[in-house]
């Protein structure tokens, strides 16, 4: 029963040590970098290098790899009948200012832009780079470069897109956890 006292306190700082380790990797930037291209197919890159980058990064999505070969499922899922009653859908402007919180959070280290887009309507397809042209002025010309063609003879798109974004996982927290409260609070 003697040695039952020093291996708890081995467990719980050794618990301790743990949690201390994954706050301080929350509080220590994470760079995102991220490439997508459309031409007919989309296809996507994204990777997460923890230390601002300074170690290898972890891809999250790579769709130019080739598909894995999928299993044979031995029994399908039965699906699930639907909830009844209704469901609670938060309000426009808590998921705006959410976006625009998380936005304001991120540091864009890097950002390239290339593409030709065309609406159905010549009109709306002037609106929207009415709209972009703050955007392509506006950040600074050595991080981004904003190069969007417009087409006026009817819908088009493809385009590429490639960035890097420096975050810090525990700098989300205050509006991810503003917006949780806004909506839970709110009687449905």
């Amino acid at each position: 029963m003697s040695w039952a006292l020093p291996v708890l306190w081995v467990v719980l700082g050794l618990v301790t040590v743990l949690f201390l380790l994954g706050v301080l990797l929350l509080a220590l930037p994470v760079q995102v970098q991220f490439l997508a291209e459309y031409e007919g197919r989309t296809r996507m890159r994204i990777r997460l290098a923890l230390l601002d980058g300074h170690l290898p990064g972890i891809a999250l999505v790579d769709s130019w790899r080739p598909p894995k070969p999928k299993r044979k499922a031995a029994q399908k899922k039965q699906d699930k009948p639907p909830r009844a009653g209704r469901r609670h859908v938060p309000p426009a402007g808590a998921i705006l200012k959410l976006i625009m919180d998380i936005l304001g959070r991120i540091r864009i280290r890097r950002l390239r832009v290339q593409g030709v887009v065309g609406l159905g309507d010549p009109a709306d397809t002037g609106q929207l780079f009415g709209a972009l042209c703050p955007l392509t002025y506006g950040l600074p010309a050595g991080i981004a470069a904003i190069d969007v063609v417009p087409e006026f003879s009817g819908p088009h798109l493809e385009g590429r897109a490639e960035g890097v974004l420096s975050v810090t996982p525990l700098a989300l927290l205050p509006p991810v956890l503003r917006f949780g409260w806004k909506v839970w609070r709110r009687k449905p």
